[in-house]
This record gives C-alpha cells, structure tokens and sequence, in this order.
C-alpha cells in the first residue's frame, strides 16, 4: 500500500466524542462536559471528561497511530492517563494543566505502545 493510501485508510480520531457536536463546541456554544458522548472517551465522569477533552489533541493522534497500526485503540482518557503517569501532562495545584510534554509523551508511546517516538 502506498503511503498516500496508507494515510487516507487511517480512522478520523477527535478530541471531542460526538464528531457532530464538536462544531458547536468549537464556535464556543457549548461546554465540553455536555457532549453526549463523553463515556465513549472513557473518563470516570462528565466533569473528567469536560476538563481533559481540550488537551488531548495529542492523544488524538497517537489513538489514529494505534487504530492503524493495530485496527483498534484504547479509549482518549486511558491514552491520557498513561501519558500523565511518564509526565506527559502535569496538573498543577491551582488547578493549570500543562502539556503534552513531547520527551515523557515519547518515552510513554515507547514503553505502553512499543512504537519508535522521538523528538527532534
């Protein structure tokens, strides 16, 4: 399979789980939380889900990797908790999430995925 082809096979990932409802999200008409799909993320909670779904823009991506590679993909929120646990995301007390760090993101996708990551 070319590469061209390869790309075009891949599985659409987003950030948000209701692809139809991610317009109104993104034109600022609508709280994270309230996607109807948020269990499909795999967050513990509505609130879980509406306070790590904007910074998984990366977890998106790595969950295309996988789907590719593998023909399935653990959901956003588990890709999310085991980058946090290499210190991919740190949450800081006030509340601030800071993140995707790239160097603990590639030793994460490394380790958990056995994929080649790096950084140059």
């Amino acid at each position: 399979m070319s590469s061209a082809a390869s790309l075009l096979s891949v599985v659409g990932r987003a950030v948000f789980a209701a692809a139809s409802w991610a317009r109104r999200r993104a034109c600022g008409r609508a709280d994270p939380a309230d996607d109807p799909r948020w269990p499909a993320s795999g967050a513990r909670t509505r609130v879980e889900y509406g306070r790590w779904c904007r910074h998984a823009c990366g977890m998106a991506c790595l969950q295309m990797a996988l789907d590719h590679r593998d023909g399935h993909a653990p959901p956003l929120q588990e890709l999310l908790h085991g980058c946090r646990a290499y210190g991919g995301y740190v949450e800081h007390d006030d509340g601030r999430i800071k993140g995707l760090y790239y160097a603990p993101f590639a030793d994460y996708v490394r380790a958990a995925h056995r994929r080649r990551a790096g950084r140059r």
